[in-house]
C-alpha cells in the first residue's frame, strides 16, 4: 500500500520543511544548545525564522517559503560554524579534532602524512582545490573511514584518486558513481556506451 502524497500546496511545503529540517538536525554539532542558552538573540533569531516559515506554509507562498527555508538552513550552518570555532579554540591540537567539527571550521586544509603518502583534508568542497594529488573533503574522509572502505583501502595500499584524475571509461564499462560530498552518500551505476557513430 502506497502512502498518499500531500495534495495541497501547504501540505507539500510542510513535508519539504520536515525533510530539510531533519537533514539539518542530523548535521547539528554537539554544543549547539549552549549557544541558545548563552545568547538569547540566537534563540529569538531562530524562532523568528521558524515563525516566518510557518506563515509562508500557511499562506501557501512557495516563493517566500524557499527564501525562509534557505535562511533557516544558512542560520543552522552558521551555528555549526560558531560551535566548530569554539571547539577549535578549546582543542588546539589538530590531530585530535573530530572530523564532524572540522567540516564547519574556517580553515583551508589540514595536511596529513600516512603510510600511503601525503594527503590533504578540506572542510567542504573548495572553490579552489589544494595543489596536491590527493585531497579529500571531510565527508569523503568519513566515507573512507567506514570499516568496509578502510579495509578496501588497506588492501589496495594506495590513496584513492579523485574522479577528475581518472581516464574516461571505455564503451560498455559499468561504472559505479559515489558522491560522498553531501550530508548523505549517494551512489548509482552508469553504463558507458560507444561514442562512435553507427552506419547502415
Amino acid at each position: 500500500m502506497q502512502s498518499e502524497l500531500p495534495s495541497t500546496t501547504a501540505a507539500k511545503l510542510r513535508l519539504r520543511w520536515q525533510q530539510e529540517i531533519a537533514l539539518v538536525h542530523e548535521e547539528r554539532l554537539p554544543g549547539w544548545e549552549a549557544f541558545f542558552a548563552d545568547d538569547p538573540k540566537i534563540k529569538t533569531w531562530m524562532e523568528d525564522l521558524r515563525v516566518r516559515t510557518e506563515n509562508s506554509i500557511r499562506d501557501e507562498d512557495a516563493v517566500r517559503f524557499e527564501k525562509e527555508l534557505a535562511s533557516t538552513i544558512k542560520a543552522w550552518h552558521r551555528i555549526n560554524e560558531l560551535v566548530a570555532e569554539t571547539y577549535r579554540k578549546e582543542n588546539p591540537d589538530p590531530e585530535l579534532w573530530e572530523l564532524r567539527y572540522v567540516r564547519w571550521m574556517k580553515i583551508v586544509f589540514i595536511r596529513f602524512e600516512s603510510s600511503m603518502g601525503e594527503f590533504y583534508v578540506v572542510p567542504r568542497t573548495p572553490t579552489r582545490p589544494p595543489r596536491a594529488k590527493h585531497w579529500y573533503t571531510v565527508d569523503e574522509m568519513m566515507f573512507f573511514l567506514r570499516p568496509e572502505m578502510a579495509s578496501l583501502l588497506a588492501l589496495s595500499g594506495k590513496l584513492p584518486g579523485r574522479p577528475e584524475d581518472l581516464a574516461p571509461p571505455g564503451p560498455g564499462e559499468n561504472v559505479l558513481h559515489i558522491d560522498a560530498t553531501g550530508p548523505t552518500v549517494r551512489s548509482y551505476y552508469e553504463m558507458y556506451k560507444s561514442k562512435r557513430p553507427r552506419y547502415g
